[in-house]
């Protein structure tokens, strides 16, 4: 209970972050990397060592996240959930 507590102050953080810089965001994840990318992967708590592969994931979602019928807030939690490794018990990202 507490663990996913975490998970989702931290994936508000997310969210949150994602509705301010929504319009960087997007071109960031189209280019494939920037400082409101990296800030982003950070609240994520992406490991550093994981980011270039991160952000060269999200670079190649890039159609399947912003050009959908779905809030890019959610677009942009779900393209996280998809890196999420659930079966580990310390609920850290990749």
């Amino acid at each position: 209970m507490i663990e996913n507590n975490i998970y989702n102050h931290k994936r508000k953080k997310v969210e949150v972050y994602a509705k301010e810089h929504y319009d960087v965001l997007k071109r960031e994840f189209k280019q494939g990397g920037g400082k409101h990318l990296d800030r982003i992967l950070t609240l994520a708590k992406v490991k550093t060592s994981k980011h270039q592969k991160v952000k060269k994931q999200l670079q190649d979602s890039y159609k399947a996240i912003f050009y959908n019928r779905q809030s890019i807030t959610e677009r942009i939690t779900m393209a996280f959930g998809r890196l999420y490794l659930a079966k580990e018990k310390t609920k850290k990202m990749i």
